[in-house]
């Protein structure tokens, strides 16, 4: 498949099945501990998170309406960790997350990752925000790469609920892309 078969748009109700069908199907094989990120991504949580003013996700659609991949910003969420950051001052309204990136495994050498990111980031960009942060899980070492190859910097390791470890990424978002 050539990367210019795929369109990055924001998500339609009509692809919540597609996305958890995707996420159901491979994130299992990629994380032997898949169950608590399963839970994020069930139909009513997408659902939720459409309805939500501070969240949008955008997909990798092919050309054929296959999603090819996902993401999943919130806007305004902010930075879990202000010691890093000593001006807080507009820490609320400058930070947005990407609490969920996910691109098919077999397509992740294509230029969807890119793509799907500067979709991601544009998003965020239209919605005001100066810094995106995310977390990306500990030994994940192609995701962190592709992360960095994006601009993101690794700034501290964090352990959400006792089960993953976490290395917390942060980056400038453009005003313009």
């Amino acid at each position: 498949m050539d990367s210019h078969d795929i369109s990055y748009e924001l998500a339609l109700p009509s692809d919540i099945e597609g996305i958890f069908a995707l996420a159901l199907k491979y994130i299992p094989t990629q994380f032997s501990n898949a169950g608590p990120l399963l839970k994020a991504w069930t139909p009513k949580i997408l659902r939720d998170h459409m309805n939500d003013s501070n969240s949008e996700i955008a997909v990798a659609r092919g050309s054929q309406g296959l999603i090819f991949g996902f993401s999943l910003v919130l806007i305004r969420n902010p930075f879990p960790y202000p010691c890093l950051y000593p001006d807080q001052s507009n820490i609320g309204t400058e930070w947005g997350s990407i609490e969920g990136f996910f691109v098919h495994p077999k397509m992740q050498r294509y230029e969807i990752v890119k793509g799907l990111m500067d979709k991601t980031e544009r998003i965020l960009n239209r919605r005001g925000v100066k810094k995106a942060w995310l977390r990306v899980m500990q030994g994940d070492e192609p995701a962190q790469q592709s992360y960095e190859d994006h601009g993101y910097q690794k700034v501290e390791r964090a352990t959400t609920d006792k089960v993953f470890i976490n290395d917390v990424m942060v980056k400038d978002i453009p005003k313009v892309l």
